[in-house]
């Protein structure tokens, strides 16, 4: 029983070595799997962003609306300039003027939403917002909470 029980151990004791070489491997194809391939076209959002662009609609609130400029009987641009400016007009008339911070977010090493924006000044009521730019192009900002409104803007 006992020459049972040293073979026993002595196979685990050879097996150690190739268990932590296996699990060196396991753990290094793990962390390169955690690399996230989006990365690059996030880091790139913020060339994207500037020019103008023209409200779409809006969607949220309680209540679930949705606004137009047809149904609100108004239009609005909202254009970003280099490095870090935005300014938010209604009708032609400028609302808000302020600086942006672009924050890409990452969550264990991969994309949940593409990135925020965090404004010197308010803009349509809140200092931060998430953005992300459609496959058709369109720049989307969200409100960061739950009742909050999503807005569509599409580029002049």
């Amino acid at each position: 029983m006992r020459s049972q029980l040293k073979e026993r151990i002595g196979r685990g004791r050879n097996v150690r070595p190739r268990s932590s070489l296996l699990m060196i491997v396991v753990l290094l194809g793990a962390a390169a799997c955690g690399s996230d391939p989006t990365v690059p076209e996030t880091a790139d959002l913020p060339q994207a962003l500037f020019g103008t662009w023209s409200w779409i609609r809006s969607t949220g609130g309680i209540a679930g609306v949705t606004q137009t400029p047809q149904t609100e009987g108004y239009t609005r641009t909202l254009t970003f300039t280099a490095p870090n400016q935005m300014t938010l007009a209604k009708d032609g008339v400028v609302e808000v003027t302020t600086t942006f911070e672009f924050v890409p977010l990452v969550d264990n090493g991969s994309a949940v939403r593409s990135a925020q924006l965090v404004y010197a000044e308010p803009l349509t009521g809140w200092d931060e917002q998430w953005v992300e730019v459609t496959e058709s192009g369109d720049l989307v900002l969200s409100d960061p909470c739950c009742d909050g409104f999503t807005y569509e803007w599409r580029r002049q």
